[in-house]
């Protein structure tokens, strides 16, 4: 056990040492008695606690909660169902939560291992448009019939998946080639 955890306990149990003297010994039947006392806490206090960090099982939490004191063997067997339906919805939102980490974490790798290409991808389609448009105004000097540039990208690049990347960067260029000039 870590240093910490025995630090965590030696803080809360030290200061309850001196309730225990002159508990012991106790009679089987005393022993079951504590240990429904027990078992009462760790039923209505401890899980419904940590159910209710999670929202989806908060309904869970408060069936848990109006169980009856766990008194006897009858009562803790009649809080079984309830229990067992909590501990049932608490592992299945804990697998569905480690299947959407999971399935995060493995979009967030290919986004990674994607990253670099995308922009290489991003770069190059750059490098293409601006000779695009160094064509377009050496065209327009030489006045030749121009294209648009959304021609040229077409002819270049068709629909390619890098096609909102290129639209943003043939808008721009477009806006700014065009502005105030009007087509001859």
């Amino acid at each position: 056990m870590p240093a910490r955890h025995h630090r965590d306990r030696d803080r809360i149990l030290l200061p309850l040492l001196p309730e225990f003297i002159g508990t012991g010994p106790l009679t089987s039947e005393q022993e079951t008695r504590l240990g429904l006392l027990a078992l009462d806490w760790l039923i209505r206090e401890h899980l419904p606690a940590w159910l209710d960090l999670s929202p989806s099982l908060q309904s869970h939490a408060a069936a848990v909660r109006a169980l009856a004191p766990i008194e006897s063997m009858e009562s803790a067997t009649a809080a079984g169902p309830v229990v067992r339906a909590a501990l049932d919805a608490a592992r299945a939102a804990a697998l569905d939560a480690a299947r959407a980490a999971a399935l995060d974490a493995a979009r967030a790798a290919a986004r990674a291992a994607l990253r670099p290409t995308r922009d290489r991808l991003i770069e190059s389609a750059t490098v293409r448009l601006r000779a695009m448009c160094a064509l377009a105004r050496e065209m327009r000097i030489r006045e030749d019939p121009m294209p648009t540039l959304s021609e040229i990208a077409d002819v270049l690049f068709g629909r390619s998946p890098i096609e909102a990347a290129t639209d943003a960067i043939l808008e721009s260029e477009k806006n700014r080639l065009h502005s105030g000039i009007g087509r001859p």
